[in-house]
């Protein structure tokens, strides 16, 4: 039986409240989620990694379910998400931790370990691969090779008080948001890469809002109604502010050493976009002490998809790195 989620510890970190959730002792282990999720987003690899002896730590991020919502975009820049985590590291009296991301949250801990090296013991990403080097704006990257139509432009060009912005009609459509995207099958890798270029530009309202969505939805009625409650109260915006700081992000880390000197775990999937199959190989330029792993038959939501799978991985890693 799957022990019971914890209920919420808090912190102050950087100048806000921070939730965490927290099982287990031992070397600790933080855990960043991505969008639109949460620290509930881990609740099944959260005890798996308690019982293999380590101290986990789920947060829910700034923006997130009882973290605190500063009102401003550029509060969710990378440097403030990194300095979060380094903040709730020093609220707990913690020298040093692992660091998990996955989505948004890889970002967080990939530029952790450049921001704030003192703190990161080890990296951990999950579908979402380090990208450093890119050599101008990423958002102007993405509108001249994808247009205003691909999704992250869009979030830019439409913000929270346009009225046909995603933040509107998200926040009117809560379930939808999660039933529609949700899937275990948005994407076939293969049938998605033969796709004409113009057809491959990512776009995220036509997913949330098709009448016949693909693939199975990976939530159980409880997950599906925690993230409904959640979504609720706080909204989708500040979690797309994520979004909206990708420029001011790259100018932010553009100019710092990329190399990062922890030893590091990359955990592909085999159906995600997001991190396409080899995109290990294309990080050790940057990364020393590298590893790689690959979780087939698995899309975007690998901790509903693969739990066990995705336990047993990080795990066997730390075991082998940190004893």
């Amino acid at each position: 039986m799957t022990p019971k989620f914890p209920d919420p510890q808090f912190v102050q970190s950087n100048g806000i409240q921070l939730a965490y959730y927290e099982m287990g002792e031992g070397m600790p282990v933080v855990l960043c989620h991505g969008f639109p999720e949460l620290g509930y987003s881990w609740h099944k690899v959260l005890p798996q990694l308690a019982d293999a002896g380590y101290r986990a730590i789920a947060v829910d991020q700034r923006g997130y379910g009882a973290s605190d919502r500063p009102p401003r975009t550029e509060d969710y820049a990378i440097t403030e998400l990194a300095g979060d985590v380094a903040g709730l590291l020093d609220a707990l009296d913690i020298e040093k931790a692992v660091y998990v991301g996955h989505d948004w949250g890889a970002p967080v801990v990939w530029n952790s370990a450049l921001l704030h090296r003192d703190k990161v013991a080890g990296v951990i990403g999950v579908n979402n691969p380090y990208t450093p080097g890119i050599p101008s704006d990423p958002l102007e990257l993405l509108r001249a090779e994808w247009g205003d139509e691909h999704y992250v432009v869009n979030f830019h060009n439409k913000g929270p008080d346009d009225p046909d912005s995603s933040d509107v009609k998200f926040n009117a459509n809560v379930e939808q948001v999660f039933t529609g995207l949700y899937r275990a099958s948005l994407f076939s890798m293969k049938d998605f890469q033969q796709l004409p270029k113009e057809q491959r530009t990512l776009r995220m309202e036509p997913i949330v809002f098709n009448p016949d969505p693909p693939g199975e939805l990976v939530l159980s009625k409880d997950e599906l109604a925690y993230f409904v409650a959640a979504f609720e109260k706080t909204g989708f915006t500040p979690g797309l502010n994520w979004y909206r700081n990708i420029s001011r992000n790259w100018r932010a880390t553009k100019d710092l050493d990329p190399n990062i000197h922890a030893p590091c775990l990359m955990i592909e999937v085999t159906g995600d976009p997001s991190g396409p199959p080899g995109c290990t190989e294309m990080m050790r330029p940057y990364i020393a002490d590298l590893e790689g792993a690959v979780i087939n038959d698995c899309g975007h939501w690998t901790q509903h998809e693969k739990p066990d799978e995705l336990s047993r991985i990080i795990v066997d890693w730390l075991g082998r790195r940190f004893g």
